[in-house]
């Protein structure tokens, strides 16, 4: 009678661990969602956080699984000054013909229309202030240059890949799998700019006198070089681009039960920025350039299988 009843007692006790037990023999369909944070370099985002759901269906095939996925991933990203501002000085006035390191890295239009070149001015300082600190920023918004841009990127991704099943202690089952991807990410570029490029940039270009005009520069009407203002580039840009990008991934997949299954994997996205290029920066009309970008995510996933 007792060993029956201990017969009993184990035989249910066994029965929810049966219930659990993992079972990869036949197809099945997968819901999931996570994070994956960008490893290395952020890129034009600035920001490595992004989130993704999918669905997976896999197919038995051998001694493992083949399966196919689609994902929407949608990846933070924030505005950000890129202004490729002339070389200058630590005190922020702009260094000068003649002085070390100096280049005229910007190209304005003179007042005959022509693209010449020129500096492309920061702040300036005023030598007079004392308070909050000497030296202090003198600004009056008409010739300081600035240029933000924000890159955000969304879009739908593809896995597939084959998964093969082995097994570990106090894990049951661990799927190792890779394979390809493919990459439909949208990015989009909002950029505004307003770059002041100069011959001369000091203090004393704050005053607002009639005498700071765009002939100045040129010493042949009679113009002091020094207070030659050659023009601005000023815009705002919204641009999107898509491509088709293949990619690759690695990965594992454990399971708490036969629904419940917890992933990690290194992700090789590729997409395509677009970078719109001023006058100011290239001597050239505004123009908008596709580069190709790749990021590496690190992949954490949950999801549920039927």
């Amino acid at each position: 009678m007792a060993q029956s009843l201990s017969h009993s007692l184990i035989a249910l006790l066994a029965l929810p661990l049966a219930a659990q037990a993992v079972d990869n023999t036949y197809p099945r369909v997968s819901m999931f969602l996570g994070t994956a944070p960008t490893i290395g370099d952020s890129g034009l985002q600035k920001v490595r956080e992004s989130v993704l759901i999918g669905l997976e269906y896999s197919h038995p095939v051998w001694k493992g699984q083949v399966s196919a996925a689609v994902e929407w991933r949608q990846f933070r990203s924030r505005n950000h000054e890129i202004t490729q501002f002339s070389p200058r000085k630590a005190d922020g006035t702009t260094l000068l013909d003649g002085e070390q390191g100096a280049l005229r890295t910007g190209y304005g239009k003179n007042s005959r229309g022509e693209i010449v070149n020129g500096y492309i001015t920061a702040f300036a300082r005023n030598p007079a202030t004392n308070t909050p600190r000497p030296n202090g920023i003198a600004s009056d918004m008409r010739f300081d240059s600035v240029h933000m841009a924000k890159y955000d990127i969304n879009g739908g991704t593809s896995k597939l890949a084959y998964r093969q099943f082995f097994k570990v202690p106090y894990i049951d089952e661990l799927g190792v799998h890779g394979g390809l991807t493919i990459n439909f990410l949208t990015t989009a570029e909002a950029s505004t700019g307003s770059v002041v490029v100069l011959d001369f940039r000091n203090f004393g270009q704050n005053s607002m006198t009639p005498g700071w005009t765009a002939d100045n520069f040129n010493p042949a009407q009679g113009g002091d070089p020094r207070y030659g203002r050659l023009g601005g580039d000023f815009w705002y840009q919204d641009n999107t681009e898509m491509k088709i990008q293949p990619g690759a991934f690695v990965g594992v997949r454990a399971f708490a039960n036969d629904n419940l299954f917890f992933e990690t994997n290194f992700v090789l996205l590729s997409y395509s920025n677009p970078v719109y290029r001023p006058l100011a920066y290239t001597g050239k009309p505004g123009y908008v350039e596709s580069v190709s970008a790749t990021k590496m995510v690190w992949e954490f996933l949950a999801g549920i299988r039927f």
